[in-house]
């Protein structure tokens, strides 16, 4: 596994600059004092972190005590809203050493949808899921899409949307140009055609991302042998023969209280199987 990345927020350290000299100032709307809080509860968290990875061969149990530590601070982090895809890689790193498989992939999961071409969070989210005993095969189809459109899922939603509107800009300056001189040449034709497909693509991109609230969403089951039932409670029969592992990944379908108010989510495993879990066994990306 790679070593623990730095949490490179912009509102805690200036580009090029480490923690202790990043410079006070007010960024997204915080306070100097905010952000020296903030930086101190990094630094801190890093510094548990480091330690933990040097006392495992000596103490499993104070290592763990030390990533205990860091990981509060990092939860700590994102409940104050400093949220970024590497502070979920640093997450997802504390998890996977702690043992706990299915919150490592949740928050790789998390991390990998900010920083989709980063390499170590996909290095690690791939190890991570060889850790899961069970293990889903994708569909041909799904698998094919993911091929055709790497493009799609290896960029972040905001280079696709920046790269939608230069696009789209470019379109319209390129035909702008060729009505104004009011010559035939080919060569801006093609490119305004490309240019304007392209943007056509870019756009698509970023609208299908933007309406995935409408679709059914993701989650990873964070409980560990859990059963998946036929109905929405303990009552009914497990759906299939083998309990299933903590990190397994699932399209969720609906939630649904149960008959003792307790809530149940139904999730999809394949194109064949689907069933209900506990809400409290599942996560949400």
């Amino acid at each position: 596994m790679s070593a623990l990345l730095l949490v490179t927020m912009a509102t805690l350290l200036a580009s090029g600059q480490s923690p202790a000299d990043a410079p006070a100032k007010n960024v997204l709307g915080q306070s100097a004092a905010a952000a020296d809080s903030a930086r101190e509860i990094l630094d801190m968290a890093l510094r548990d972190y480091e330690q933990a990875v040097a006392a495992e061969k000596q103490s499993a149990a104070e290592a763990r005590t030390l990533y205990q530590k860091a990981l509060q601070g990092f939860d700590t982090l994102a409940s104050r809203g400093h949220l970024n895809g590497h502070l979920y890689y640093n997450i997802a790193n504390t998890y996977l050493r702690l043992g706990d498989r299915g919150r490592a992939i949740l928050n790789y999961r998390r991390a990998s949808k900010l920083i989709p071409s980063d390499r170590d969070v996909r290095h690690n989210l791939a190890h991570a899921r060889s850790l899961v005993s069970l293990q889903l095969e994708s569909s041909p189809s799904s698998a094919l899409m993911r091929n055709l459109l790497f493009w799609h899922f290896d960029t972040s939603l905001r280079f696709r949307t920046a790269l939608a509107i230069s696009l789209f800009v470019a379109f319209w300056i390129v035909l702008g140009v060729k009505l104004f001189i009011r010559r035939r040449l080919p060569a801006l034709t093609s490119l305004a055609i490309i240019g304007g497909l392209a943007g056509l693509a870019a756009g698509a991109s970023v609208t299908w991302d933007m309406t995935a609230a409408r679709r059914p969403g993701e989650g990873v089951l964070v409980g560990d042998q859990v059963i998946l039932r036929k109905g929405s409670g303990v009552a009914y029969e497990p759906q299939v023969d083998r309990p299933l592992p903590a990190g397994l990944e699932v399209k969720i379908l609906e939630t649904r209280a149960g008959a003792s108010g307790d809530l149940w989510r139904r999730v999809k495993l394949s194109e064949r199987i689907d069933g209900w879990v506990p809400a409290s066994q599942i996560e949400t990306l």
